[in-house]
């Protein structure tokens, strides 16, 4: 079983956002500063740990990102995203830049606000269903990329959680699982 964690991340149980970054209308601030109405770190008892939770008007107005820079990527082979989330009942999405072995990075965007896949230049648009509560939403990186690109994943160059949702864990696997 190989995988690679990236929220919560780093060596610090203290700090679960290092290395994440709110992106809202707001100016660029670093989660540390958790001070946001938009984004806060919570107990959920459900998840039995602390959890970060974003929120926003409306889901495409807050979000957080890793890594906290465009100059970083997080490169992982790894072709299976895991998203442990809770779902607010409200529009929320979760958005993954990856590059191929054509050397194009290449987005793919699942949402709960849209019914229909879209795909507009390299810009993947795909519904996702969720249930109340915690979810593991999978995705199948290198399935998608042959699938709707007719290329190979490569590895991850970003991945973005929108707001409306409670956030556990993210991590990426070398196969489908639960657990990195």
């Amino acid at each position: 079983m190989k995988g690679f964690q990236i929220f919560p991340f780093g060596e610090n149980p203290g700090c679960i956002t290092d290395g994440w970054l709110v992106d809202s209308e707001e100016p660029k601030t670093n989660l540390k500063m958790t001070t946001l109405e938009a984004v806060g770190v919570t107990h959920d008892a459900e998840f039995g740990s602390e959890v970060l939770e974003i929120k926003a008007s409306e889901f495409f107005r807050g979000s957080i990102v890793f890594p906290d820079t465009p100059e970083k990527f997080i490169g992982t082979p790894f072709p299976y995203l895991m998203v442990h989330l809770r779902n607010l009942k409200k529009f929320t999405a979760i958005e993954v830049d990856i590059e191929d072995t054509e050397e194009e990075v290449r987005k793919f965007r699942a949402s709960n606000s849209q019914s229909l896949c879209r795909l507009i230049e390299n810009v993947c648009c795909i519904p996702m269903t969720l249930t109340e509560d915690w979810n593991v939403v999978v995705l199948d990186l290198r399935s998608l990329c042959a699938r709707v690109f007719g290329t190979e994943y490569k590895h991850c160059v970003r991945v973005r959680i929108f707001a409306n949702c409670r956030l556990g864990k993210v991590f990426f696997a070398e196969n489908a699982q639960k657990e990195p």
